[in-house]
């Protein structure tokens, strides 16, 4: 009974970890749509204001990156965490 509640934490645990990394993906790739975006916005601009602008682009997908990568991380260490706990005995019915 141990081994099936833990390989059935271990499957939620893959689990959660493969969503955790499509949100990623996700957050990573909606960033770089915006950066882009941006970017052309700043194509209408003058020479130092053109640069400024594509310098704040960037560091707002810097910005928005970190943030994916950290909650990427927060989230496997709550999954992982949950794995290395035994699990709690159940009384048989």
């Amino acid at each position: 009974m141990a081994e099936e509640q833990r390989e059935a934490a271990d499957t939620a645990t893959q689990g959660a970890d493969e969503r955790a990394s499509a949100e990623y993906d996700v957050a990573v790739a909606q960033a770089d749509g915006q950066r882009k975006i941006a970017k052309e916005k700043c194509e209408t601009l003058g020479s130092d204001a053109q640069k400024a602008c594509k310098d704040q682009a960037e560091a707002s997908y810097e910005s928005a990156k970190a943030q994916a990568q950290a909650t990427l991380d927060a989230a496997k260490r709550s999954g992982s965490a949950s794995t290395e706990a035994p699990a709690p005995s159940q009384p048989a019915n």
